[in-house]
């Protein structure tokens, strides 16, 4: 394994297994049979050269996306790898890995041992390998240092075009678990899927990647879709998301706290129209209005809602999350300085809560909710620093149509369809 103060790490490649029969943009026939076909439970980091922890150097693993008005990106991880062999080296010809170099999209796990649960690995990355460029060493023959390029499973689901059946009335839900089942992502440990809302109806006719699918169905759900550090397909709807607590409070001890003002953010006008209708849901503040004119977000359109009400809370819903010019907090870095803060290093992932509360910056207590993160490991400097990009959070008691009451709607309670 390779160190860092205060935690262990350990990277593997799977050099022998395939993502087999793998759908690839260009190649892959639209609604043929390729899919990926392998489950992150099944894999066996057992072979020869499987473990590569010894020369791990340094990572950066980047998931989440950039506000909470954009949809997840692929994850990446740059892994730089001391290859004392030149095991990678794929002008090596007498590399035993030489054949496989050239087949990629092998598994890659990185996992971080914390020393205060020192059983229970910490998924860091999980993914597939796309890319490894190769520089030799001026020190020693043969020798050399890799550096592996690796995305997840959203990459996969950027490059296929599934062709689903009609479902008639479904969920949110899924929907998304129909469109993993078509690429070959099947394993229910592989996927943590809330229900999420009813729609009408599903269906995919090749013409679309499984990407574009799953955020078209997030444009009227607005729930979050991504990939955990441990490789499972997260769904988490708008509910949940809205109504997550804390998880853990982090006081006077993060670097770069930088709260703001950006006003290119603030929308103040939302139009939502339902394809099956053609009917026009629009939800604006006035106050704002007044002040600034107009600054419509662009308009809305989705045929998953059942009903022209149903459009109506979408809007108002929408207003209520960007009618405010308050950013996100950017660059909020904490490291491994103390056990506790690796520990909030390692443990915290995407759609969770933190309490933060810096008094000698002028940060009163609040809660955020941490939209995308980004770590940095370094062996040889024996650090790890995560930068969280958080957005402001506040529980919300959500009004639901068709269940709460107009005239019992306290201050807080947001209308949600």
């Amino acid at each position: 394994m390779a160190d860092v103060a205060r935690a262990r790490y350990t990277l593997e490649i799977a050099w022998t297994v395939y993502a087999k029969d793998a759908f690839i943009l260009g190649t892959s026939t639209i609604g043929g049979t390729h899919k990926l076909a392998v489950s992150i439970f099944d894999v066996v980091f057992s072979g020869t050269y499987d473990d590569l922890s010894e020369g791990l150097r340094s990572a950066t693993v980047n998931r989440g996306r950039d506000s909470t008005r954009q949809f997840v990106i692929a994850g990446e991880a740059t892994i730089r790898v001391f290859d004392a062999e030149g095991l990678m080296n794929p002008e090596n010809a007498s590399s035993p890995l030489q054949t496989y170099l050239v087949d990629r999209y092998q598994p890659v796990r990185l996992r971080a041992y914390d020393p205060s649960a020192p059983a229970a690995p910490v998924g860091v990355f999980y993914g597939f390998l796309e890319k490894i460029t190769w520089t030799p060493s001026r020190r020693k023959a043969g020798a050399g240092e890799a550096r592996l390029l690796c995305k997840d499973l959203l990459t996969w689901l950027g490059d296929a075009r599934p062709v689903i059946s009609a479902t008639g009335a479904t969920t949110t839900g899924s929907a998304i678990g129909k469109i993993l089942d078509s690429i070959g992502w099947v394993d229910p440990m592989g996927r943590d899927l809330d229900v999420g809302d009813a729609i009408p109806d599903f269906s995919a006719d090749g013409t679309k990647s499984a990407v574009l699918l799953i955020e078209e169905l997030l444009i009227a759900e607005r729930g979050i879709f991504f990939v955990s550090g441990d490789g499972a397909a997260i769904y988490q709807d708008r509910l949940a998301r809205t109504s997550a607590t804390s998880s853990a409070t982090i006081s006077n001890t993060m670097r770069a706290l930088h709260p703001g003002v950006d006003r290119s953010r603030l929308r103040n006008r939302v139009r939502v129209k339902r394809t099956q209708t053609g009917y026009i849901a629009t939800a604006a503040d006035a106050n704002s209005k007044a002040l600034i004119g107009d600054r419509d977000l662009e308009e809305i359109e989705t045929p998953y809602l059942p009903s022209n009400t149903q459009a109506d809370g979408l809007a108002a819903y929408v207003l209520s999350r960007v009618k405010s010019a308050i950013p996100p907090i950017r660059s909020f870095a904490i490291d491994n300085r103390t056990q506790a803060l690796l520990t909030q290093c390692l443990v915290r992932e995407l759609g969770e809560v933190v309490t933060l509360t810096a008094p000698a910056a002028d940060v009163a207590s609040a809660q955020y909710m941490i939209e995308s993160l980004e770590q940095r490991i370094d062996s040889r400097r024996g650090s790890h620093e995560t930068t969280w990009l958080l957005s402001q959070h506040t529980v919300i008691t959500p009004f639901r149509i068709g269940t709460s009451q107009l005239v019992s709607a306290a201050p807080g309670h947001v209308l949600v369809y």
